[in-house]
């Protein structure tokens, strides 16, 4: 959906962002996951250490990735979230997020049914810092 690798700054408020809403959830992780030819939807990856990204009440749902970070890939980048919402994701890891030498800071963010075989809300990883504060995680 969006593949950044610049420097600056990103700001994304009130978006909705959808992956593949056309899937079957019941028995997605049996039958999708596993198979590398299978269309998949990741949603947003950032990668530069000149990056500082500000989010704000947007939804993220839906989004498949058969590797890390099923709606967010962030990889060195500086992230803040107030109030966004992540539901029913799935990546092999990091069902909704991936914070890879990043540093992420989390308010009042919902994480709510996202799967993952390791991190199933959030894979944090290689020296990553994460704070959360009043996160619901269900």
């Amino acid at each position: 959906m969006l593949y950044y690798t610049g420097s600056g700054s990103v700001i994304l408020d009130s978006n909705d962002f959808k992956g593949n809403t056309t899937y079957d959830y019941d028995d997605l992780w049996d039958r999708y996951i596993p198979n590398s030819e299978q269309e998949y939807s990741y949603g947003l990856y950032f990668s530069n250490s000149e990056l500082s990204i500000e989010s704000s009440e947007n939804t993220f749902t839906r989004f498949l990735y058969n590797d890390i970070g099923g709606a967010l890939y962030l990889d060195k980048v500086t992230f803040t979230d107030d109030k966004s919402e992540f539901t029913q994701n799935m990546a092999l890891q990091g069902g909704a997020m991936a914070c890879v030498q990043c540093s992420a800071s989390l308010s009042q963010s919902t994480f709510l049914k996202n799967y993952s075989k390791r991190g199933a809300a959030i894979l944090v990883q290689n020296y990553a810092t994460l704070e959360t504060e009043e996160c619901d995680f269900k």
